[in-house]
């Protein structure tokens, strides 16, 4: 049996573990093809400032960027598909701000949405590889909801009778 002070050592140890990141995730930002690790990193940050400054509100000065990680790995050549990209910030403030303004990014084609676990991610992928195929396959009105493929249904009300029989009287 152990004793408290071990116990509750090892609820501390686990809480530490699960404690979230203020992170975002960017998709479809341009990627360097440098084969130097040192010049992507530094072009990758470019490219996130440039999109900051886009998307940032006049009143809010900056953010403080912690990391900017690449998630996948880095094949080079031409016909590579763009990784996504991790942004840690100072806080989650920052990161609510950012989430707040990222419809701004909708005529370009980049994505900004906030960080998941890796379980998360790969429940979205599969979800997303399986929207494809059914899609495919010739279905229609599918979407995504809670990590499952699921049909969008928008029933047709139909015209009240009153409605109608306004237009009548009109005619």
């Amino acid at each position: 049996m152990q004793d408290l002070t071990s116990q509750s050592k090892a609820v501390n140890t686990i809480l530490k573990e699960a404690k979230f990141l203020p992170s975002l995730i960017i998709w479809n930002l341009e990627q360097s093809k440098d084969n130097d690790p040192a010049k992507r990193h530094a072009r990758d940050l470019q490219f996130v400032e440039s999109v900051m400054r886009n998307v940032l509100p006049e009143e809010v000065s900056g953010v403080h960027i912690t990391k900017v990680i690449r998630l996948g790995k880095w094949v080079g050549g031409e016909t590579q598909p763009r990784r996504i990209l991790e942004l840690v910030l100072g806080s989650f403030e920052e990161r609510d701000i950012l989430l707040k303004n990222a419809p701004k990014t909708r005529d370009s084609n980049i994505r900004i949405r906030p960080d998941w676990p890796l379980e998360d991610r790969m429940k979205w992928k599969n979800a997303l590889m399986e929207l494809k195929t059914r899609k495919l396959n010739g279905e229609n009105n599918l979407t995504i909801k809670g990590f499952r493929v699921v049909r969008s249904w928008k029933p047709m009300l139909p015209r009240p009778v009153w409605v109608e029989r306004m237009i009548i009287k009109r005619s």
